[in-house]
């Protein structure tokens, strides 16, 4: 038990370095789908994969399209019901009278009068009630255009269907009217005929409530499903065509396989082979980093930012997929290899992007153009960009990695589709959105260097800034060590960049490595212009200290500036 305890204390780092593996390996599960995953099919492609047997029966549904049309056809065609008024026909040869009445008077005496109104009361009342008797019928909008004519007639508790062509509508009514008083004088007709007129109103009306009912209750018994597929029945042979028959059986199979949510799965299995699946991937990209950068593992900040950066795209990629199923490609995957190209090598990065591409694949649909496009996205940004030492060329580079974006998108549809007919603009969008979100970098690096006590690029070049404080006193009071460390620096830049190292880091630590001197400047012979030395006043022993001193200083004042621990390193190391 005591070698175990003392094992234990002895890889106490790498025990922790492994647990941080674990736990992201969970969290990242946590944004897989907990719906089982079917297939990658594309209709009007064959069919990859073996013989596909329904494993269970379940039914054919509907498409949107489908549904929709169904709707359609029975809104188009609903039954329209009309309800027939028993006193609208006294109710307007009343007012046929009134009209009559009025209209009636001049020259002619008032027997004249008389019998002129009784002739024509008695002509438009026989005409009115011959309409009303058949019935004058209203005139929706939904029965002009439709060939089929038929109506509802309700009566009491009893709906009578009838054609529509079989009452009169007001402009029938109108002509029967006329022909009825065509052999009447002109004013006696122009009078009737006005009166008449004035007392049309329907006494067959539709009746919008009713037909909405009716129509509600047809509506509501579509049904989702077209038909079953019996279990152990072929759905499609390996080669068929994804046509729109295969493609709606293959839908609904997939609805049904993925909507299971592991009810028909072993839960806690699958969510242990998730977890080993992606903990495999990042053991490897591990034990990659501890053989050729072990130095990176000696501080567990580096696989912290690296995991910690790994789960917050995922994160921010599964998000946005459930919003809607297609904006994952505008995820900000290129944020990936930036950040990781900005705190380590170019080919340590690259390395860890693609291993994270890969995971990130797992939380997406069409996996393999996502890897495709996204690998192709991380290679060209290996190879293009430069850090933010130039803030132009950044955006330059962003305008490089959303070309090939594009480009690929576009020669990856040509392969597949045979011709760009069919080239999906709205992923063009999305694919351009997901480099534009590239731009965001610059607050993510910040935000990473902080928490992490990292050094980016951009802190290195505000640090080699001759303008920056330290630097300035040093020029101002050993103008002669300032001179001494620019040299340095050129000359650490140089051979650094011949070996493949971190040239501005080495530069940046260079122009700091004898920052101490600035205190005591005038012990210090390149300092000395005078020619005189204050050292010829000392011993050997305290002229020594003053020397030694000026490193033990310049940490000093290097922590008191708060500069970062890798930048005094150099001053701490300079002289072995």
């Amino acid at each position: 038990m005591e070698k175990i305890f003392l094992w234990i204390q002895g890889h106490n780092r790498r025990l922790v370095q492994i647990l941080m593996l674990i736990l992201s390996s969970v969290i990242i599960v946590q944004f897989i789908s907990r719906e089982l995953q079917f297939y990658e099919y594309e209709k009007g492609k064959p069919w990859m994969h073996d013989d596909l047997t329904a494993p269970f029966t379940f039914s054919i549904i509907k498409t949107e399209l489908e549904l929709e049309e169904e709707r359609r056809t029975l809104i188009n065609g609903k039954d329209l019901f009309f309800v027939q008024s028993d006193s609208t026909e006294e109710l307007q040869i009343q007012k046929l009278k009134d009209l009559i009445a009025n209209s009636i008077g001049g020259q002619d005496s008032l027997v004249s009068q008389f019998l002129k109104g009784k002739y024509l009361l008695q002509k438009g009342e026989a005409i009115l009630k011959e309409l009303y008797g058949l019935g004058l019928i209203e005139t929706p909008e939904e029965i002009e255009s439709r060939n089929d004519k038929t109506i509802f007639l309700k009566k009491g508790i009893t709906n009578e269907q009838i054609s529509w062509s079989d009452f009169y509508t007001l402009s029938d009514a109108r002509k029967e009217i006329d022909n009825q008083i065509a052999e009447l004088d002109s004013l006696n007709r122009g009078v009737l005929q006005q009166a008449l007129y004035l007392s049309l109103l329907p006494n067959v009306v539709f009746d919008r409530e009713l037909t909405q009912k009716s129509l509600d209750a047809k509506l509501s018994l579509i049904l989702p499903y077209k038909g079953q597929v019996q279990e152990g029945e072929i759905v499609i042979f390996k080669g068929n065509l994804i046509d729109d028959d295969k493609v709606s059986k293959l839908n609904s199979l997939k609805i049904a396989y993925e909507g299971s949510f592991w009810k028909r799965a072993n839960f806690i299995i699958i969510f242990i082979g998730r977890v080993l699946l992606v903990f495999g991937f990042l053991l490897l990209l591990f034990l990659y980093i501890d053989k050729y950068y072990p130095e990176l593992l000696l501080n567990s900040k580096n696989l912290s930012l690296i995991l910690i950066h790994l789960i917050f795209i995922a994160g921010l990629t599964s998000m946005i997929k459930e919003v809607n199923t297609n904006w994952y490609l505008a995820s900000p995957i290129l944020l990936l290899p930036i950040v990781y190209m900005s705190f380590f090598s170019n080919k340590l990065a690259l390395v860890i992007s693609i291993v994270g591409i890969v995971i990130i694949g797992f939380l997406v649909p069409n996996a393999f153009e996502f890897l495709i496009i996204q690998g192709i996205m991380v290679l060209t940004t290996s190879i293009t960009y430069q850090g933010f030492l130039k803030r132009g060329q950044y955006f330059i580079t962003i305008g490089k990695i959303l070309g090939v974006y594009l480009l690929t998108f576009i020669i990856y549809t040509l392969i597949q589709q045979g011709t760009l007919n069919e080239l999906e603009y709205e992923k063009l969008l999305y694919y351009s959105v997901s480099g534009f979100l590239g731009l965001f970098a610059i607050p993510i690096l910040y935000i990473y260097e902080k928490t992490f006590k990292l050094l980016s690029d951009t802190t290195l070049l505000e640090l080699s800034d001759t303008n920056n404080k330290l630097l300035r006193n040093l020029s101002e009071s050993a103008p002669g060590t300032f001179q001494h460390t620019l040299q340095v620096a050129n000359l650490a830049e140089k051979g650094v960049t011949a070996i493949g190292g971190r040239a501005l880091l080495v530069r940046t630590g260079a122009l700091y490595h004898d920052i101490g001197k600035s205190l005591n400047p005038q012990y210090f012979i390149e300092n000395q212009i005078t020619g005189v030395n204050p050292q010829d006043e000392l011993s050997f022993a305290e002229s020594a200290e003053i020397i030694i001193n000026h490193v033990i200083k310049g940490i000093e004042l290097g922590r008191r500036s708060a500069l970062p621990d890798e930048i005094i390193d150099f001053i701490r190391t300079h002289h072995g």
